[in-house]
């Protein structure tokens, strides 16, 4: 086998596989998003919610694991594997990148704040106690935190290197399309004048046709009148 090069772009398939390959991928990703939600009830998720500290506690818990499965969702998007390419194609998997990222960190976020506030409530301290009693207390969240802090950055980072790449690109066609708007508008311009050179042309031939369909009956109009006139006939 001969590998391709690195300019060639994969052939897609149809767009009726393309739209089955699309549900189904869909389908697999609820599915496993539904295995974590009943991982999550299997491990007495429920039966943990007594009040309502316990209720924002669970609910950011929920809220972690589907926003950490969707961490694996985003490397998968971001990997650009050939076989998901050619199935779905370069853009519909930026699309969907795009929106799981958003979903993503909405998520991961809930969960950092739904469970500091249900152990604010729970132990009935202020906020800056009950974070430094995280951070104290349980050496993965300094770490979590110091992730989903890089995880913010990178997405803010990302969004302002786009929309600058965005601005670039729309600087650069801007000119482009002007130019061709005029080219077009220059264009259309010299079209209506050759159309109307061509009408004074036309209404020029048919007043000279005209001319000379009328001059038989001028002439025999002339000789009348030189006859009644008495002038000599040649």
């Amino acid at each position: 086998m001969t590998a391709a090069a690195p300019g060639a772009t994969l052939r897609r398939v149809s767009a009726t596989r393309g739209r089955i390959a699309g549900w189904g991928l869909a389908l697999l990703f609820l599915a496993n998003a539904g295995v974590v939600v009943a991982l999550w009830l299997g491990g007495g998720g429920l039966q943990d919610i007594r009040d309502s500290a316990s209720f924002l506690v669970g609910l950011g818990r929920i809220s972690g694991l589907v926003g950490a499965y969707l961490v694996l969702v985003e490397l998968l998007l971001l990997a650009r594997l050939p076989l998901l390419e050619r199935l779905l194609g370069f853009e519909r998997l930026t699309r969907w990148h795009a929106w799981n990222g958003r979903v993503c960190l909405t998520l991961l976020v809930s969960h950092a704040v739904l469970v500091t506030w249900g152990y604010t409530i729970g132990d009935r301290i202020s906020l800056p106690s009950e974070i430094g009693r995280l951070w104290n207390g349980y050496p993965g969240v300094i770490t979590a935190t110091a992730g989903l802090v890089i995880l913010i950055g990178v997405v803010v980072t990302s969004v302002v290197a786009v929309r600058r790449r965005l601005e670039r690109r729309v600087r650069v066609d801007r000119p482009r399309r002007l130019g061709v708007v005029a080219g077009q508008q220059d264009d259309r311009d010299g079209r209506d004048e050759q159309r109307d050179n061509h009408l004074r042309h036309q209404n020029a031939n048919r007043s000279v046709t005209m001319c000379r369909r009328d001059t038989p009956v001028r002439a025999r109009l002339a000789w009348v009148a030189s006859v009644i006139a008495g002038e000599p006939q040649t």
